[in-house]
């Protein structure tokens, strides 16, 4: 199966790498249409396909799709824009591989976000289908908001959900760039509409485009036009009234837009977006009782591909839990009310609608301290507030006229953190904003120790309520990470670098996963997947397994050590506390890097491990990544040396031991010395035996000495061993990504050198 990735693109230097990166991981080819850029774009796109081809922009988006289609030899589809990324890569080929034939297009979930103007984040979730079978039959229709939809369902396939998420960074952007982006789509489709006055379709995006340009008179005649025109099973006539639905609340017709909704649940009664528009209408009608029906509808849903694609609306559980509590509070049901509340905090500690509400559930008690403490914690999240300064007040009085003892709960005893994030950052904002979009829903606080950033990489923080500490960087990464962890007060602590982004499945395992644990794990061991720039236009995927998610036993009782890949397992071995694998995937891009950056990090890798071993010569680790460094850097004798030191010094752990020797059988094998090489092979094999890097690197070896019979039944193995690492995600403790056209080539050279 051959998987080709599209992209169409202009003018995305600032955007495209990293997209092109999260292709990486399972595409066979990659197509770039580009229509015009002006500035890096192309250059940056060579070094990750052959395959850019140039298409004059005719005002249709459908059109350079389409071709980019024409270009691409794969199996199955994957379309993305520049400014995208895909989350879980690894996802796809298993995807793709068991969808029955009768499937022709996946759902993938697409996240958006938007800073509001003052300064809060909307995430935007919807469902859209950017993954089908590369059929002639499927292409892609409308000049704008184009879609594959009707001519995937026209051709006989059916849609299947998936798990595959997509990160969209296109609408985040200043007021003024979102303007003149709605404003170029208005013009584009003002044209369609022209073109094809009956396309019921088109009326309907172009009605969504006059709504997000606060032009409402004229997005409710569009809307109601496209009404008009839709069928009953068209998928977009629930969309329509949903839309029609919002403009409708929007308006400030509330009863409409109630009736709007209802219309749109009758044709798909599983879905959140018309549920929760019919709950906001509901209790803006004082209709308490069933709007709370809604409400807790949306958390019963179940999801099918008609409901995903008419629009699912991605609520947080805490904003859900607040409405909820609403309702309850209204119908004067305040227990019920306060355990909304609780469960809203429990998601997210800092809401503050849910602290605010909470607060009133105990005014309403009488229990004016605990109101008290709540209240003051809203009050420093939102300093300058001005309902909640007046509630404050207000509880304040109540204390004072009661007697009440003031001896506050502290409200941070109450609403621990259960897990903290920690990093370290320079300069960061290129890359700090998706590492900390990929922890948002799995972190309740976010601990920063800033190094001396002199760009906006402390702002960016700060938006995602980061706290911020500063420290004089003095050439020791262990020191900066303990400095961080000092400052985390969860009972579990994250570590991340700005370059790096957890899977975003782990949000819906990960805290009942660590809930459940016995107390004497002490660690959890996550792999790390780190594409590796071989050369202009190839990259190899090296993963590793590290313990980056351990529990906060106190500072110094748990503590980094090392200048460089500093490590925190020592202190957990030290504590008799055990580090056990788990499913936990963090996608690390820091060393795909171009040339020149790449030697810049190395040389600075190199002389802060040389300050190592020289303070602890004694110390394998720092040997052992010392060697590394040497090797990327293509130091080859002095590579050796300090790997075969590390061996010597003993003490390693298996996977890193078993890490060494498959580096020393590589070097070998490219010096020719291959009964080294064989030798190195062998010993990493005994350490970790299902690896396949080392069990290649052996059928080369065997190859190069003329054993062809043993040769080909190494490769055989290696071929085996890969298909199955893909199929059951068999993690190794690390491994290094092999093409299998080299595999496959090795082999056939094994059995040409039998014949002989």
């Amino acid at each position: 199966m051959k998987i080709s990735a599209c992209l169409i693109v202009k003018d995305e230097e600032r955007n495209i790498r990293e997209c092109l990166q999260s292709l990486m991981f399972f595409s066979d080819e990659i197509i770039v249409v580009d229509t015009g850029s002006t500035d890096n774009t192309i250059n940056i796109a060579k070094k990750f396909t052959d395959k850019i081809y140039s298409f004059q922009w005719i005002d249709d988006f459908s059109a350079a799709r389409n071709y980019a289609l024409e270009k691409a030899d794969g199996d199955w589809i994957v379309s993305i824009d520049a400014d995208e990324i895909i989350r879980n890569p690894q996802l796809i080929r298993n995807t793709l591989q068991s969808s029955p034939k009768i499937i022709g297009g996946i759902l993938i979930e697409l996240e958006s976000n938007a800073h509001r103007t003052d300064g809060t984040l909307d995430v935007f979730i919807i469902h859209l289908l950017r993954i089908f079978r590369n059929n002639p039959l499927i292409r892609w229709e409308n000049t704008i908001h184009e879609q594959v939809l009707e001519p995937i369902l026209s051709a006989g396939f059916t849609i299947a959900q998936s798990d595959i998420r997509y990160f969209h960074k296109g609408y985040d952007l200043s007021p003024e760039e979102m303007r003149k982006k709605q404003e170029r789509n208005l013009s584009l489709l003002t044209k369609s509409v022209e073109i094809k006055p009956n396309d019921g379709y088109m009326w309907f995006q172009r009605a969504k485009t006059y709504r997000a340009l606060e032009k409402l008179d004229q997005a409710e005649n569009d809307c109601k036009r496209a009404l008009l025109l839709l069928s009953d099973n068209h998928s977009a006539k629930p969309q329509a009234l949903n839309e029609m639905a919002l403009i409708s609340y929007q308006r400030n017709n509330i009863k409409s837009s109630l009736i709007y909704a209802n219309e749109s649940l009758k044709i798909i009664p599983q879905q959140s977006f018309a549920l929760y528009i019919a709950a906001e209408s509901l209790y803006e009608l004082k209709e308490f009782s069933t709007a709370l029906e809604c409400y807790k509808a949306i958390k019963e849903v179940k999801a099918n591909s008609l409901s995903l694609i008419a629009g699912e609306y991605s609520l947080p559980p805490q904003q859900l839990e607040f409405r909820i509590g609403k309702c309850y509070a209204a119908l004067n049901e305040w227990d019920k009310s306060e355990q909304s509340f609780l469960r809203g905090l429990h998601a997210e500690p800092n809401d503050m609608t849910c602290l605010v509400g909470l607060a009133n559930c105990n005014i309403r008690k009488g229990k004016f301290s605990d109101a008290y403490s709540l209240l003051k914690k809203a009050k420093s999240i939102d300093p300058d507030n001005a309902e909640i300064i007046s509630i404050v007040e207000q509880v304040e009085r109540e204390i004072k006229l009661h007697n009440s003892d003031v001896n506050i709960v502290n409200v941070n005893e109450r609403y621990k953190p259960f897990i903290s994030l920690s990093m370290i950052v320079k300069n960061e904002e290129k890359r700090l904003t998706e590492c900390l979009e990929s922890v948002r829903e799995i972190v309740d606080e976010i601990i920063i120790v800033d190094t001396g950033s002199t760009d906006r990489t402390i702002a960016i923080a700060e938006q995602y309520g980061a706290k911020v500490f500063h420290f004089p960087w003095n050439g020791d990464f262990a020191e900066a990470r303990n400095e961080s962890i000092s400052h985390c007060t969860g009972e579990w602590i994250l570590y991340l670098d700005a370059d790096e982004r957890i899977h975003s499945e782990a949000r819906l395992f990960l805290r009942d996963m660590l809930k459940k644990l016995p107390d004497d794990i002490g660690a959890l061991l996550c792999t790390i997947r780190s594409p590796h720039r071989q050369g202009e236009q190839t990259a190899e995927v090296h993963t590793g397994v590290y313990p980056r998610l351990f529990r906060n036993y106190g500072y110094p009782n748990i503590k980094f050590q090392g200048r460089v890949h500093e490590q925190i397992s020592l202190s957990i071995i030290e504590l008799q506390k055990e580090i056990v694998s788990s499913e936990i995937i963090i996608d690390h891009i820091g060393y795909d890097l171009e040339k020149e950056e790449m030697e810049k990090k190395l040389k600075r890798n190199y002389e802060l491990l040389i300050r190592h071993v020289r303070e602890e010569p004694e110390n394998a680790y720092a040997w052992f990544q010392l060697g590394q460094t040497l090797a990327r850097m293509s130091i080859v004798q002095e590579a050796e040396e300090a790997l075969k030191l590390s061996l010597q010094i003993g003490g390693l752990a298996t996977h890193i031991e078993a890490s060494a020797s498959a580096v020393l059988a590589h070097l070998c094998g490219n010096l020719k010395r291959f009964d080294e090489a064989l030798q190195w092979a062998n010993h990493s094999l005994e350490k970790v035996p299902q690896q396949i890097f080392a069990l290649h690197l052996k059928a080369f070896a065997l190859l190069s000495l003329g054993r062809y019979k043993e040769s080909e039944i190494t490769f055989t193995e290696v071929l085996e061993r890969k298909k199955l690492s893909i199929e059951t995600h068999i993690n190794t403790g690390f491994e290094v990504s092999i093409d299998e056209n080299i595999i496959i080539r090795g082999l056939h050279e094994a059995k040409m050198g039998q014949k002989k």
